[in-house]
Order: structure tokens, then C-alpha cells, then sequence
């Protein structure tokens, strides 16, 4: 209840079509009030972009980070702290 942001973070040499469409079915499952963030991270050129979802928001709940988890190549923060 106390959470308000969602962020997500990847490194952009594991995303590719078959990634995105899996985080996409997996984030759709929990449509809520909580705002979404996505930070892609080049380790190659050393840039971080960050990409605040508009469309919708989610509901985090500890089975939603668990599907995120056995996702792989997600690391994820509540609010602005670091969680794992």
C-alpha cells in the first residue's frame, strides 16, 4: 500500500522481442495506481535512460516480483530504494 513507484531496471543487451513481449504479459496482469518507471542501461556507452510508463500503472504485490524474478535480467526498486 505504501508503494507509489515501480521502477525497473535492465541492461539493453538482454532485451529483445521475446524479453519485451513476456515483461509486457506479466505487467498487464497487475493494472493498479502505482506509477511504473523503466531505466535501460547501455553498460557499453556507460548511459542510463529512464522512461516513465504513462499509459496505465500497476498494482506491485509479492507475486508480480516473483514473476519479475524468474524473468531474469530485471532488477527492480520500490518508491527509490533498492530492494534486492
Amino acid at each position: 500500500k505504501m508503494t507509489k513507484v515501480l521502477n525497473l531496471r535492465m541492461v539493453c543487451d538482454g532485451i529483445n522481442d521475446e524479453f519485451v513481449k513476456k515483461l509486457h504479459e506479466i505487467l498487464s496482469e497487475y493494472p493498479g495506481e502505482c506509477q511504473l518507471k523503466v531505466k535501460l542501461v547501455d553498460n557499453v556507452d556507460n548511459i542510463v535512460v529512464e522512461m516513465p510508463v504513462r499509459k496505465g500503472g500497476i498494482k506491485v504485490s509479492n507475486e508480480l516480483l516473483q514473476k519479475i524474478d524468474l524473468l531474469g535480467g530485471v532488477d527492480y526498486y520500490l518508491n527509490d530504494r533498492m530492494t534486492r
